[in-house]
């Protein structure tokens, strides 16, 4: 069997496993077990093994390529500010590093020679193995590409691991930290009947500003591209 046979059909087997989990994900979401209460007598079921197992669905759901809005969301209403951040931003690493993985193993060798042809991808490899992390960390400071994109992206270049995931570590850390607080005083908010507080503005500001900026950035690199 050649490796372009044994790559499609390892891709198949993966794609037949993010089928089944999305299909179990949208059972579970239209049985209404996708709420602020389901999430809380989860938790309270698992005890104190409740935040590792949430950051080992998150990175689940992240490694197989599913948006993590949801389960940052949740992880904000189930453990708060404090814990609802590290295991977000814990989640969100570990999954980025097993997207990865499955990029480097599935897709590299099968995408890459194709792409190492063009100009901008031999410059850009070049570039990601010598300056890795500072690649990836600018771009999850300023997040201009899907968060899951980059992922399977970076599988597929010739970052190095260690920077990809030190580069995401240290990134998304901002981001998570804004948008756990603001799904946490929205929270807060709702539990005393939609009451608008300091916190509650300053929090929703900033989220807005973290979602402005990466559209800001990539409107200026464009024009200035022109």
């Amino acid at each position: 069997m050649d490796k372009n046979r044994t790559t499609l059909i390892k891709l198949l087997f993966f794609a037949l496993l993010v089928a089944a989990v999305a299909a179990a994900a949208w059972y579970h979401a239209h049985a209404g077990h996708f709420s602020e209460g389901e999430f809380k007598k989860w938790a309270a079921g698992y005890g104190r093994g409740a935040p590792l197992m949430f950051a080992a669905v998150y990175a689940l759901a992240v490694s197989l390529g599913f948006p993590p809005t949801p389960l940052t969301i949740a992880g904000g209403l189930v453990f708060g500010r404090g814990l609802g951040t590290a295991l977000n931003a814990v989640g969100l690493t570990l999954g980025a590093a097993g997207a990865f993985w499955v990029s480097r193993l599935l897709l590299h060798g099968f995408v890459a020679p194709r792409l190492e042809k063009r100009k901008w991808f031999g410059d850009f490899n070049e570039g990601v193995e010598k300056n890795g992390f500072y690649y990836v960390l600018f771009i999850r400071l300023l997040p201009i590409f899907p968060y899951g994109a980059v992922n399977f992206a970076a599988g597929i270049t010739r970052v190095r691991f260690v920077s990809f995931l030190l580069g995401t570590a240290l990134g998304v850390v901002p981001h998570v930290f804004i948008f756990t607080n603001a799904v946490v005083e929205a929270g807060e908010s709702a539990a005393h009947g939609l009451r608008v507080t300091t916190g509650l503005v300053f929090s929703l500001a900033l989220a807005a500003l973290a979602v402005a900026a990466p559209l800001l950035v990539s409107l200026y690199l464009k024009r200035r591209a022109r």
